[in-house]
């Protein structure tokens, strides 16, 4: 009989659970305050009858999972990775390779070779260890201290200086600091300078893996302790937690956030203790163990994949070294602690002492590799510094998807005219210039004649005027609006640009846009861009002024049925400013034969420097490019 009654209960209790499932209105079982749990929406905790407020040290620290000693033995044979020789050679190699590579590129830029660097000492067991649990399809995104993850994923050190030094070969076209790495090819995502950016972008990169058929990859997300105060830091926690992604997050937790403590960062637990708390999976490890990390984020990894769940690895070492280049950590801390975390708990040394157990190394092997780590990088340096650096017009390219149409425009212009040209036409467009100043330019400049021949060498007021339009075309308000692909430059000697300039949005039941009106000149000989013609029809036409992204006004004209109305007066000109007193008279400034028009203010002399005849070849410190098209006038 009871057999029978525990199996009904057993029945009604599935039952409602399963109504429950199915209700499109659930609510949470309501619990009488004598039970001994509760099930509110928000958490299930037991009932307590004691009041008692929760500190760090309510709890008992996340212990630190380590496999070396620092004598570079295996306290526990079973937890030592199955990795053959070459694997474990492989693996220190890239740890010395780094640790040479860092000690020559610091003194590369003290000696200003190059404008910054940042070193890994005391955190290449985190590179090294993680990179060699990953797949090498698995996606990174790193901070700026895992450079050691891209040369065992096989970046070149020539590849990794030539970054640094910014030549032509660097992938960012020298457009990012040094150390910014990133290769497409080997699954890293190029390096940003804010703190904990990449942290919810790694997120919506594994939210994707997670949505793909089949998957059979992860990504890792690296960050520091410090990153972890930023507010990316706990939303990307939050939603890796909420959507179940599979990514890896690993802080290397070195005890310093630039010149601020842990103490200071944080209180708790370190950051393995929020893991838990925002529903990530969490593990501790001795970051200057290279086994110890590789086990852990081998893992940590399929768990990630296999069930689609996040984990956060805190990855506990020292920052040996400066923070960076522009920082001094002896300001902030002894001599004594750097020098006690460098001899006791290096991760080379670990790495070291326990290939030579194994014999898989000697100090024979040891000399000749480390000599020649050091020779690589001093060749990739003399290398690197032969290189010229990027031409100044690609400085725009692979930057947008689908590039603007303003910025098209400019980087075009720019290939094609100097840019004392351009700067020429963008102020006859703003209206700094009139026709009649730009064509006397020479007679107002004597001492920039040189620049004066190469203007009037390439270029007429026919292309002027087409250069000053195609920039009126393309930011009027239809062309802003249209979104479209920017529109073919045409050559500059063919006068084909558009008869029209139109703009703004015109009232319901209105005729197209008229052509562009005709201008009435004035009596200096320039011509004013706001008189009209007076209307020959019922059809107004209004000109007025627009200014679109910081650019010149220009004006644009619209066409609308009414009733004739009187022609547009003539707006007021501008006064005429009082002569400037001087205590002794001021330096000639333009040859008395051609003075110079009362409405008239020169540009500053550095806006016109001199500058030698011109010529297709490329700059002699930049890589060449194709020769600039050259159109006869």
């Amino acid at each position: 009989m009871a057999l029978k009654t525990g199996v009904s209960f057993l029945k009604l209790t599935s039952l409602r659970q399963t109504c429950r499932v199915l209700s499109t209105h659930i609510r949470p079982e309501v619990q009488q305050n004598g039970a001994k749990n509760a099930d509110f929406p928000g958490a299930r905790a037991p009932y307590t009858g004691e009041i008692k407020f929760l500190d760090e040290n309510s709890y008992e620290p996340i212990p630190i999972y380590r496999v070396l000693d620092n004598n570079g033995k295996a306290a526990d044979k079973s937890h030592e990775p199955v990795l053959d020789r070459e694997a474990l050679r492989h693996m220190y190699k890239t740890m010395t390779q780094l640790n040479q590579m860092d000690k020559i590129l610091y003194e590369s830029q003290r000696q200003g070779r190059i404008s910054f660097y940042m070193t890994n000492y005391g955190e290449e067991g985190i590179h090294i260890g993680s990179a060699a649990a990953l797949d090498p399809k698995d996606l990174v995104y790193a901070q700026y201290r895992e450079v050691g993850v891209l040369l065992y994923r096989g970046m070149t050190v020539q590849e990794l200086v030539d970054q640094c030094y910014g030549n032509h070969r660097d992938p960012g076209k020298g457009r990012q600091m040094p150390v910014h790495y990133g290769c497409k090819r080997r699954s890293v995502v190029t390096i940003s300078s804010p703190l904990g950016t990449q942290m919810p972008q790694a997120v919506g990169s594994a939210y994707a893996y997670k949505r793909r058929a089949g998957n059979e990859n992860c990504v890792i997300c690296y960050f520091g302790e410090g990153a972890a105060s930023e507010g990316d830091a706990h939303a990307a926690f939050n939603f890796a937690a909420t959507l179940s992604c599979p990514i890896v997050f690993l802080c290397r937790n070195n005890g310093y956030a630039i010149s601020t403590p842990s103490n200071e960062q944080y209180r708790g637990d370190g950051i393995a203790a929020r893991g838990p708390a925002m529903g990530l999976r969490t593990l501790r490890v001795d970051g200057t163990d290279t086994l110890a990390v590789y086990n852990a984020v081998k893992q940590a990894r399929h768990i990630a994949v296999s069930e689609n769940k996040p984990i956060l690895v805190e990855a506990m070492c020292y920052r040996v070294g400066h923070h960076s280049t522009s920082d001094d950590s002896s300001a902030y801390r002894s001599l004594d602690e750097i020098a006690k975390w460098t001899k006791d708990e290096s991760p080379i040394q670990k790495m070291k002492l326990y290939l030579e157990q194994k014999g898989h190394w000697d100090d024979k092997a040891d000399n000749e590799w480390l000599k020649e780590a050091r020779n690589n990088v001093l060749l990739s340096i003399q290398e690197a510094e032969k290189q010229k650096k990027p031409n100044w017009r690609e400085m725009l390219e692979d930057v947008y998807y689908d590039m603007p149409p303003r910025i098209h425009l400019c980087t075009t212009l720019c290939l094609q005219w100097e840019p004392e040209v351009i700067a020429v036409a963008l102020m006859f467009l703003a209206g700094k210039l009139s026709k009649f100043e730009v064509v006397d330019w020479n007679g107002r400049m004597p001492a920039h004649n040189a620049w004066w021949d190469m203007f009037v060498e390439d270029i007429t007021m026919e292309l002027l005027e087409d250069i000053c339009h195609q920039v009126l075309d393309l930011y009027s308000p239809q062309t802003q609006s249209s979104g479209g692909e920017s529109p073919p430059l045409p050559p500059p000697s063919q006068n084909n640009r558009p008869e029209k300039i139109t703009g703004g949005t015109p009232p319901k039941n209105s005729s197209p846009p008229a052509p562009r009106s005709t201008t009435t000149p004035l009596k200096n000989g320039t011509d004013h861009p706001s008189v009209t013609e007076p209307p020959k029809s019922t059809t107004l036409t209004q000109t007025y002024s627009t200014s679109y992204a910081g650019m010149p006004s220009y004006s644009h004209t619209q066409q609308y049925s009414g009733p004739p109305v009187a022609p547009l007066p003539p707006p007021p000109m501008p006064p005429t400013l009082p002569p400037m007193v001087f205590s002794e008279p001021p330096p000639a400034r333009f040859p008395p034969v051609n003075v110079p028009p009362p409405n008239y203010f020169p540009p500053p002399p550095s806006l016109h420097p001199p500058r030698p005849a011109p010529s297709n070849a490329a700059h002699p410190h930049t890589h060449p490019l194709p020769p600039r098209p050259y159109y006869p006038p």
